[in-house]
């Protein structure tokens, strides 16, 4: 049975290391521009051919894709067959080998095929690596079946984690050993009015024993770096850490030290660190989500970090530099527009039935320990599109707290497991065409605070609910730096009680885990705050707050309210300022941007969102 192993490197480290057995390659070619052996391909279709290129390269059709190659020296050149051609190849047949020269391997008991390889998946193109003893029948070992369209062979959680090339080593010993006459055969397929993307390859060598090392441990190519997806300044906890690694060798591995570190990004300065050892990798073996005792929680004013997997086993290992795995997180509140999968609410499925159509977007939330706690307020982000002056007016936004109690571990979650605990409403207003807004929640019928329990799940949601205009159209911000796919990861890998964010679409009653895949999670915010002395929250139509915007002096106005205190918070939640209550206030001094004004007294506090403006 032919047996591919797969191992990121970078190849030069293996001639370093293995010169001992130099004797054992009858062939090999790197395509060196000009060619370096002596060595003679033959293309089997001389339409649409295979072609030497001067370094290693890829057709790209969309920027997010972009793949940073590591070349294996520098001038490396590659041989590659092009199906994209800038987007051109869609009406063209390829049915193409790549033929090596004729080996006599009588004497050989084993053969190998070892190659570098780069390969993006298109609509219907298919490679194939193939045998023959005739030069016209060919035995067909097929390559990666199981990618999807678009897809690289090692393709990580998100398109920006690829690693590439690859290395592929192909036991051809039941089709070639032994065999006085062999050709090999790189084979690329793709019918007409088909989308193909290209394949790459390069150090092209033909063993008589086998290539793979004896002492070779590496992360596993899926090893997921959860910090990079759940991390808003605004929402930190501890990050738990887990890696993926496999016994790439030929031998058992004994003692692997596994380690975890984070840096400061801009000065290094190690401000994280964790081990632990697995005291025996045997041969093939892959341990999946291996994961750390201790977690890391920010305690400083640092925004930027390196985080790095890094694995070391007792031996020798020949081929270290998948040993190690660095990537970048930050902690940020940075947003952008995420649009509903309808263009307006008129193309709404539920407009033509005669429905209001409804939009209701979430996040889940656990709390562990809710030691006095209340749900104080909801803050999401929100942009009518294509706003103009008034479109949005009379429009309600309803933001709702729910306890959830999960029935089944299912991806749809029914409304019979949701509990309604705290609510409020929100008319849109002529000044609210492009606003953060934090709504107060308070109990459907009390309308006090609403303490949380302990080790409670709670879903926080906003309901946008058009009144004016059927027609009107809208978008959530959305986090840049939390990802459905790391809540996910979070409760598979590490036990922790966290559900992939959710969204109900017009009257489906049921919340779908699946609304954004592995994108961005719209920005709706639960807010909480302590119960000791809490205060009522208080929404007085008669409190005015003006001008707004406003540039340098704000006026407020109570006729119904006594408030003692006063204090100025921005997006972030950082007090700007805090004083005794005052009808004026002089905000000269303060940047441009969004804030919120908290007025106080003794038993209750309403909250009112100003804009800065110079």
């Amino acid at each position: 049975m032919i047996r591919i192993l797969l191992t990121t490197l970078l190849f030069t480290t293996f001639f370093a290391t293995a010169q001992e057995r130099i004797t054992d390659i009858i062939f090999k070619d790197n395509f060196e521009m000009p060619n370096n052996s002596n060595s003679m391909w033959n293309v089997s279709s001389k339409v649409n051919a295979w072609k030497r290129v001067s370094k290693g390269t890829f057709p790209f059709d969309e920027p997010d894709y972009k793949v940073i190659i590591p070349l294996t020296t520098k001038g490396t050149s590659w041989m590659m067959i092009n199906a994209y051609e800038n987007g051109k190849g869609y009406e063209k047949k390829y049915d193409n080998r790549l033929i090596t020269p004729r080996f006599d391997l009588s004497k050989s008991n084993e053969v190998f095929l070892k190659f570098d390889n780069l390969f993006r998946k298109g609509d219907l193109d298919s490679i194939f690596v193939e045998v023959s003893t005739d030069s016209l029948n060919w035995n067909r070992i097929s390559l990666y079946n199981d990618l999807n369209l678009f897809e690289f062979q090692n393709r990580r959680q998100t398109p920006y984690k690829v690693r590439n090339p690859q290395q592929v080593i192909l036991n051809l010993s039941e089709y070639a050993a032994q065999k006085k006459k062999v050709w090999v055969a790189f084979y690329y397929k793709k019918p007409k009015n088909s989308d193909g993307f290209a394949w790459q390859i390069d150090n092209v060598e033909i063993w008589q024993s086998n290539p793979t090392s004896k002492c070779d441990v590496g992360l596993f190519d899926d090893a997921y770096a959860v910090p990079q997806a759940v991390t808003p300044s605004g929402q930190q906890e501890a990050i738990p850490f887990a890696l993926s690694l496999e016994n790439r060798g030929l031998d058992t591995i004994q003692n692997v030290k596994l380690e975890v570190n984070i840096y400061n990004a801009e000065d290094q300065t190690l401000l994280f660190h964790d081990e632990q050892y697995l005291g025996k990798l045997n041969i093939e073996e892959i341990v999946e989500n291996q994961v750390f005792k201790n977690k890391f929680l920010n305690n400083t004013k640092n925004k930027y970090f390196i985080g790095e997997y890094k694995i070391t086993p007792s031996c020798k290992d020949e081929l270290p530099d998948d040993n190690i795995y660095r990537f970048q997180f930050r902690h940020s509140d940075s947003t952008f527009q995420k649009e509903t999968e309808f263009n307006n609410f008129a193309t709404s499925p539920y407009f033509d039935s005669g429905e209001v159509p409804k939009w209701e977007w979430g996040n889940f939330y656990y709390v562990e320990n809710a030691h006095n706690l209340a749900a104080s307020s909801i803050q999401f982000g929100f942009l009518p599109l294509g706003a103009t002056k008034n479109k949005n007016k009379g429009d309600e936004a309803i933001v709702k707290l729910y306890k959830f109690n999960a029935k089944t571990d299912k991806r749809v979650i029914g409304l019979d497991e949701l509990t309604l605990i705290a609510k409020n409403s929100y008319i849109f207003t002529e000044d609210d065409d492009s606003k953060i807004l934090t709504i107060p929640l308070l109990h459907p019928t009390t309308k006090q605070l609403v303490a949380l329990e302990n080790k409670t799940e709670y879903f926080a949601s906003v309901e946008y609910i058009p009144r004016s205009s059927a027609n009107n159209e809208m978008r959530f911000y959305a986090n840049d730096t939390m990802f459905y796919e790391a809540n996910y990861q979070l409760t598979k890998s590490f036990g922790q009680p966290r559900r992939i964010s959710a969204l109900q679409k017009g009257e489906e009653k049921f919340f779908s885990l699946d609304c954004f895949d592995y994108w961005m999670v719209p920005r709706i915010r639960l807010n909480v705050r302590s119960l000791v002395n809490a205060k009522d929250v208080v929404a007085d139509a008669t409190i005015r707050v003006f001008p707004n915007p406003v540039a340098s002096q704000l006026q407020i106005d109570s006729p119904n309210q006594e408030f003692t205190h006063l204090k100025l918070q921005n997006l972030l939640g950082q007090t700007v300022f805090s004083q005794p209550f005052a009808s004026t206030i002089n905000v000269a001094n303060l940047p441009s941007g969004i804030y919120y004004l908290t007025l106080e007294n003794d038993k209750s506090m309403t909250v009112r969102k100003i804009c800065i403006e110079k």
